[in-house]
């Protein structure tokens, strides 16, 4: 999962997309560039597929090491924050479940796909490369974007669906053109 992250980092290229090995696009994947949120933003993440799972749970996103992390940052989520960031970053359903409503949801994002404008985002590259090796608080490199872009206060969007899923075990994940 790192390679992906240190790929992005080390990327020439200003825009960058990564992907998975296992993505198969319906149209070309460079439309996602002229996609709104992305314009706005200089970042395009998509949303992974809706899984509760009990607070404090093994699996997926570790709330408390999330906060810590924000913590770290100097951001402290509480119910007054909590929506402002929810309105501010990309409305992540985090900031919505995992915290307002006090729902987790094992995943929050999918890093099938990235869009990333390195322009944009020079903090949130610092703080992906500062934490590479380190970094915990979800499986693999699923929520270290969009937490990164939170704790750098830059701006991401996630598109406005939720994930698709196709046959048993949640076996194919499924996303709409944002």
């Amino acid at each position: 999962f790192h390679c992906k992250i240190a790929a992005l980092i080390m990327s020439p290229f200003v825009e960058t997309m990564i992907l998975d090995l296992d993505v198969v696009f319906f149209k070309s994947p460079h439309l996602l560039f002229r996609a709104p949120a992305y314009r706005e933003t200089g970042a395009l993440f998509f949303r992974d597929r809706v899984f509760l799972k009990p607070r404090g749970g093994n699996s997926g996103v570790k709330v408390d090491d999330l906060l810590r992390f924000f913590a770290y940052y100097h951001i402290q989520p509480n119910s007054t924050t909590s929506y402002t960031l929810l309105r501010e970053s990309g409305v992540s359903l985090f900031w919505h479940y995992g915290l307002l409503e006090g729902e987790v949801l094992q995943d929050y994002q999918d890093s099938s796909v990235v869009l990333f404008n390195k322009a944009n985002h020079p903090v949130t590259l610092q703080i992906l490369e500062r934490h590479l090796r380190d970094f915990i608080v979800g499986f693999g490199d699923k929520e270290f974007y969009w937490v990164a872009a939170t704790a750098a206060r830059e701006p991401f969007a996630f598109e406005p669906h939720l994930a698709g899923q196709y046959g048993d075990c949640a076996g194919v994940m499924l996303h709409f053109d944002p």
